[in-house]
């Protein structure tokens, strides 16, 4: 099942390096600020809007492969009227 997630980190380097190395994978993957409900980041995440849980796996797999640190894995809990909640894995 498609799910829509993403990754907070703890510096702002880890985050653009995230990015690009994801992108090189080929996966779809956009910088955003970090959701206030999640506080423990520099202040930018990389969100996977259409990823499989073995999508996510890969992912962290290759950030730990590659030495970038992040914060914590987040999923979308739920949606209403606009908003996420995001739950960490």
């Amino acid at each position: 099942m498609k799910e829509e997630w993403l990754v907070a980190f703890h510096s702002t380097h880890h985050a653009i390096a995230a990015e690009r190395l994801a992108k090189s994978s080929g996966w779809m993957v956009e910088l955003i600020p970090t959701p206030r409900d999640i506080s423990a980041s520099c202040g930018l995440s990389l969100l996977f809007t259409d990823a499989t849980a073995l999508e996510r796996e890969a992912i962290t797999r290759k950030l730990k492969e590659n030495n970038i640190l992040w914060a914590g894995v987040y999923m979308v809990q739920k949606k209403a009227k606009g908003q996420k909640k995001w739950q960490l894995q």
